[in-house]
């Protein structure tokens, strides 16, 4: 995986490079691309900037990001599990 971003990728290229650094944990070459304008809605929060979306690993502001998005990804889940009974 590539630490820089595609080059002349399509928005759907650079969502699917994100995703793929960020199922390997190499979230560092994100700041590349994610500006003070950038910003992720999660259930429990909305934030804004790289720093907020990016916090240092460990910290309070991390445990609570991973929280939301695990707490969003099996809601998720168990959506689609109750679509297809």
């Amino acid at each position: 995986m590539a630490g820089t971003p595609p080059t002349g990728a399509s928005n759907g290229e650079l969502v699917r490079w994100i995703f793929e650094l960020l199922d390997t944990h190499e979230i560092e070459p994100l700041r590349r691309v994610w500006t003070d304008a950038t910003v992720g809605r999660f259930p429990a929060a909305t934030l804004r900037g790289a720093d907020a979306l990016l916090p240092p690993d460990a910290s309070g502001a991390d445990h609570a990001t991973k929280a939301a998005f695990n707490a969003e990804t099996r809601l998720v889940a168990r959506l689609r599990d109750r679509r297809r009974r």
